[in-house]
């Protein structure tokens, strides 16, 4: 399954919301998409144009987001493991929307068997 950094974006801020009521910070999501680009602390940092320090990156908002994740999607979530973490979030949101539609499906055949059989 290929899904993009937005879409991934989306699921995470939304999961924070639910737990947190709180949306995903600008600088929490310039670490996520330079983490989803493997780069390092002093790589997003450059890409930032140095707006962002290396340490800031590295030793305050990083670890912080880093157990905020954890947190939210219930397995230790870390720099290095995050794509895989999501990758796993992803795969259950895709199961249990298939698991609702097929509820809803179900529900929709048993309203028009109970419709054919009151109309014998």
């Amino acid at each position: 399954m290929i899904i993009s950094f937005e879409e991934v974006f989306q699921i995470l801020d939304t999961d924070v919301f639910t737990k947190n009521q709180r949306r995903l910070k600008d600088v929490e999501k310039f670490i996520l998409w330079g983490a989803w680009k493997d780069q390092t602390y002093d790589e997003m940092a450059k890409a930032s144009n140095y707006r962002y320090t290396p340490s800031y990156l590295k030793q305050d908002v990083g670890p912080k987001l880093w157990k905020l994740l954890s947190e939210v999607l219930g397995e230790e979530v870390s720099k290095i493991n995050f794509r895989s973490a999501l990758e796993r979030r992803v795969c259950l949101q895709a199961s249990l929307n298939s698991q609702k539609q097929l509820k809803n499906l179900e529900i929709v055949d048993n309203n028009l068997i109970q419709r054919q059989n009151s109309k014998i």
